[in-house]
């Protein structure tokens, strides 16, 4: 009896450890991170795209990039060419978003401008503080984007489910906000205001219905929603 005991606790034991050592060979691949940390040449543009991390721009000593990414999101450029940093991820068409905290840092020094700004990313925040620039271009499906104490020409920012912060930002032509599900909110004055939204707009404190359009023709600040609540402040 004690030896069919032993036989069948042995056979048990092996089975765990094959088992163990299948699910092990099958475990998902995709928490794996990609990360770096590299220097650059100086840049005054920028083309970014990726899936999953959240981008900020931030001053530091020098002109680098770091990043740290879902495992299945492969970085296919990071380089300076012509004046512009290229970050770009592809398509990956086993991606998918996951709970993770992804991240892209680009770092540059004290006083830095830029000609153009393109950043892009599926599923994560955009942030960008206390920068001047002539174009810029920000959109995101699922994060939402932050611009605050910028000085620029023209400024774009979509979102599709999160929101959109301006604050303290000088445009001299024109800032385009756009979102489908987000709030809109912004704090500096402009020429010609115009917003629509099925959700509330409110100017200043005050209800203004689902449209509202302050000043000329050609107005400097358009901010547009399907159900996200419009909260602009000039005050």
């Amino acid at each position: 009896m004690k030896r069919k005991l032993l036989l069948i606790f042995g056979i048990a034991v092996r089975s765990g450890m094959l088992l163990f050592g299948l699910g092990w060979l099958m475990l998902d691949k995709s928490e794996v991170r990609s990360s770096a940390d590299k220097e650059l040449k100086p840049f005054s543009n920028i083309q970014l795209s990726v899936l999953s991390g959240d981008v900020t721009i931030e001053k530091g000593d020098s002109f680098s990039i770091s990043y740290n990414l879902h495992g299945r999101e492969k970085v296919k450029q990071v380089e300076v060419k012509n004046d512009t940093l290229y970050f770009d991820t592809g398509f990956d068409s086993r991606w998918k978003p996951s709970s993770g905290h992804w991240t892209v840092v680009i770092t540059v020094p004290e006083g830095t401008e830029f000609d153009s700004l393109y950043l892009k990313t599926v599923s994560g925040d955009i942030t960008l503080l206390s920068y001047n620039f002539k174009d810029g271009y920000f959109d995101t499906t699922s994060g939402s984007v932050q611009i605050s104490n910028v000085n620029c020409d023209t400024l774009r920012a979509k979102s599709v489910s999160d929101d959109i912060s301006l604050t303290d930002a000088q445009v001299t032509e024109k800032a385009e906000l756009e979102t489908v599900s987000g709030d809109i909110n912004v704090e500096a004055n402009f020429e010609g205001i115009e917003a629509k939204s099925v959700g509330m707009i409110t100017l200043n404190g005050n209800d203004q219905g689902r449209k509202l359009s302050l000043g000329h023709d050609n107005p400097m600040l358009t901010a547009k929603s399907v159900s996200g609540y419009i909260n602009i402040d000039t005050e």
